[in-house]
């Protein structure tokens, strides 16, 4: 058959300032600014588009191959790809007059090279079932050019084997179901902190993933979907071995070397409506995991020559997730869209009791969407707002230390109005958008900034894309 071959080539390259107000000289500093809920007033702000340390510089880039071949028995997909992140964190505190005392050389700088071939089968079985059948192979190289041993050097090798048939039983009932077995073996070189010298840790993690579900069509316009399945993840390495600053979240991060892999059980279902005039879905599911790795805040800040710092410890639990999703979008004119969207989240930690630490509050939201042929010298104009509000996360696991109570929920707006115009016989898109559209002033409960500052207000973005050729 014929072969189709196509490649890719991608560099995603930012500099991003991180809050200076975040760094203290020592707890007491740090203590007064979580209970002030901000910096000291007498501060001399001056704005500045300049980034100076603390920030970080990231470059991911990205090549890919892509192959797909068609026989006389079936499909054969093969994909080949490289990454290349580096990543370094400048401090703005230090010991001495030396250049990274100064922020000009990082306090640590990661390279992770990672290398990946994915090959996928897909043979012709009948009209009425699709089977799929792949191997998955990666492999890590992790290096560490600077002293900051935030997450250590390691290699590590995953391989996996994966098949997914599906089987149309009737017009009106489709079922399927995946099996998946993964192995991960990895090399790490953590920092010994009695010793002063650096371990060599081998582990070598198995698990398997398997699902049963299906579709059944209660008419032309409802559906429902269930699926029941079983997971797994090995802890990663900045889980099992972090110990140090991590300037980009304000924290001291410390993982736990004796982490367990994670196996979920999970099942959910959807229920879907699909119309002329409207479209909606409501799932519902619930997960239980065990041995849940998560980072809980410790009561005592870690002190280090660059200041004091949150300190954040690597730990497990068994956990259970159960929570809704809806959407809906109503269309009753055709230049008129208006929907709504609701997440509900209930999150337990089994092992201590009560309410899980570190999960998202419940949250609804809506948009109503306007579309004319021609409006204001565009083509295919639109204007669209949206709302969201945010609640309190009251949900607090017993025993867990907060530096700070959770903030006061929230609700922002959005506005956004775009459309086509003609630029020299090519038609060019524009866009504007507006988030936080009101300047509102709040904070995320999840967010690790959320002690010293608030979230970004007001935010304007003109996008103008023009296609070539």
């Amino acid at each position: 058959g014929d072969l189709e071959v196509d490649a890719h080539l991608r560099r995603y390259a930012t500099e991003l300032g991180i809050y200076r107000g975040s760094h203290f000289g020592n707890v007491r500093n740090l203590q007064e600014i979580i209970e002030r809920g901000g910096p000291d007033p007498a501060w001399n702000y001056q704005f500045s588009y300049a980034i100076d340390a603390p920030k970080q510089t990231v470059t991911h880039d990205v090549a890919s191959v892509h192959g797909h071949t068609t026989f006389d028995w079936g499909h054969l997909d093969a994909t080949l790809s490289s990454q290349w992140n580096r990543r370094r964190e400048f401090d703005a505190h230090g010991r001495g007059d030396t250049p990274r005392a100064r922020g000009e050389a990082p306090a640590f700088d990661l390279t992770l090279a990672t290398h990946a071939v994915d090959v996928k089968v897909e043979p012709d079985v009948s009209d009425r079932a699709r089977l799929a059948l792949g191997v998955q192979a990666r492999t890590q190289l992790n290096a560490n050019d600077e002293s900051g041993f935030l997450v250590p050097n390691f290699r590590a090798y995953d391989g996996g084997v994966f098949a997914h048939g599906s089987y149309a039983a009737t017009g009106r009932v489709t079922l399927d179901a995946g099996l998946r077995l993964d192995a991960r073996t990895q090399r790490a070189f953590p920092l010994n902190r009695e010793t002063r010298t650096f371990d060599d840790v081998r582990r070598t993690f198995l698990g398997g993933a398997a699902v049963v579900g299906g579709i059944v069509s209660l008419s032309d316009q409802w559906s429902v979907a269930a699926n029941v399945g079983s997971a797994w993840r090995p802890p990663n390495v900045s889980e099992l071995y972090s110990f140090g600053v991590h300037h980009g979240t304000a924290q001291f991060e410390i993982g736990d070397p004796d982490l367990e892999v994670e196996r979920s059980l999970d099942v959910n279902a959807t229920l879907r409506h699909e119309s002329d005039r409207v479209s909606a879905e409501v799932s519902g599911y619930l997960n239980h995991i065990a041995d849940y790795v998560y980072a809980l805040e410790v009561p005592r800040p870690t002190v280090t020559i660059r200041g004091s710092f949150p300190t954040f410890e690597t730990t497990h639990a068994d956990a259970r997730f159960a929570g809704v999703d809806a959407t809906v979008e109503v269309r009753p004119a055709s230049w008129l869209d208006v929907g709504a969207r609701a997440s509900v989240l209930r999150a337990d930690n089994l092992t201590v009791g009560g309410p899980l630490f570190g999960v998202p509050a419940d949250r609804v939201g809506g948009h109503v969407r306007l579309t004319r042929a021609r409006a204001l010298g565009l083509q295919d104009a639109f204007l669209e707002v949206d709302a969201e509000r945010v609640a309190r996360q009251d949900r607090v696991q017993p025993g867990a230390f907060l530096s700070a109570p959770y903030p006061p929920g929230y609700t922002l707006a959005g506005l956004r109005v775009g459309g086509t115009f003609d630029w020299a016989g090519v038609p060019a898109r524009v866009q504007l958008g507006v988030e936080n559209l009101f300047n509102v002033r709040y904070r995320d409960a999840l967010s690790r900034f959320r002690f010293f500052i608030d979230e970004p207000g007001r935010n304007a973005t003109l996008r103008v894309s023009v296609p070539l050729g």
